[in-house]
């Protein structure tokens, strides 16, 4: 860890100066290093390494270009896991701390207990999968909701226009799932349990990251988000990690 400390204190320096160049596999071993430390701290065997690998990645392109308000903050959804079990992660990256985990819903037309089916299109009652940024709340039918905007025209630039939002819905819950073998579903919101999705709306409107994670070979090896061709530029939140 202490090898890990002084290299990214290294690379802050090293983009800090002008006209400085660093080579692209020294960030990537870095961004490498930072996963695996993140990751391990964090601990919960619920957590897919590749799903937090991913929205990681795509997490920290966004707050390099800037579009992230709320900068500290990644909510990433695992739907590649059961809907009976807690796929909601919400992440202090600078803090390097597990804020909240919690089951979540996808869409009626997704799948039943597993979600299997994405889509951009309007109408089909199914969820999107790929990078969004949270936008901001309001109060509708579900009481407080959350809008998003997708950052993928391809897999998610519908979803406001489609009213996907975060919302809580009395369907998400273990004794729904106890009843029911499985979790209830939306029409394509990622609805969240209603004892606590007040607090998690209101951490994360208003410009977090938020990554709904599939493994999907079309989605990941085009997204520019999700892929790994793209260079990192930088590490604007490195400066934080202590060991």
């Amino acid at each position: 860890m202490r090898y890990m400390r002084t290299a990214i204190v290294l690379l802050m320096v090293m983009v800090s100066l002008p006209g400085a160049s660093i080579k692209r596999e020294n960030k990537e071993n870095i961004f490498h290093d930072f996963t695996i430390s993140f990751y391990q701290r964090i601990g919960d065997a619920n957590l897919d390494y590749d799903a937090f690998r991913i929205g990681l990645r795509g997490y920290m392109r966004l707050r390099n270009e800037g579009r992230l308000k709320k900068a500290a903050l990644l909510t990433i959804i695992d739907y590649s896991k059961s809907s009976n079990s807690e796929r909601f992660f919400l992440f202090d990256v600078d803090k390097q701390v597990m804020l909240h985990k919690s089951l979540v819903a996808h869409g009626k037309n997704s799948g039943q207990e597993y979600a299997r089916y994405f889509s951009n299109i309007p109408e089909t009652k199914k969820s999107s999968m790929g990078f969004h940024i949270t936008a901001e709340s309001y109060y509708g039918m579900h009481g407080l909701s959350m809008r998003m905007d997708g950052v993928e025209p391809r897999f998610n630039g519908n979803v406001r226009k489609r009213d996907i939002v975060m919302h809580s819905a009395d369907y998400v819950s273990h004794k729904f799932i106890a009843e029911h073998n499985r979790l209830g579903r939306s029409w394509g919101c990622p609805a969240l349990p209603v004892e606590h999705y007040v607090p998690i709306i209101l951490k994360i409107k208003d410009g977090s990251c938020l990554f709904v994670y599939y493994p999907d070979e079309k989605y990941l090896s085009s997204s520019k988000y999700a892929t790994e061709r793209t260079p990192l530029k930088s590490f604007p939140m490195m400066g934080v990690i202590s060991s």
